[in-house]
């Protein structure tokens, strides 16, 4: 503690606080390699997609779905 300040019957105080950086939330994602794709194949088999099956849910679920038909094709 410090003195008194002024003419106060209050003390100074010193605190040092240390915050630690708060960490970065972290996610993976998949890369696509699109210039080995046979587009013409890929066409056909989401031509041929059940869609209702594929766009239930939220949109999470959805995604989710939509990216494991796509590693299936």
């Amino acid at each position: 503690m410090l003195d008194f300040i002024g003419t106060s019957d209050h003390e100074a105080v010193i605190t040092k606080v240390h915050f630690r950086r708060q960490r970065e939330e972290s996610f993976s994602c998949t890369l696509w390699k699109c210039e080995a794709t046979d587009w013409g194949a890929l066409r056909e088999d989401l031509r041929r997609t059940d869609w209702g099956v594929v766009v239930s849910g939220d949109v999470n679920q959805q995604v989710r779905q939509f990216s494991e038909l796509l590693l299936t094709i």
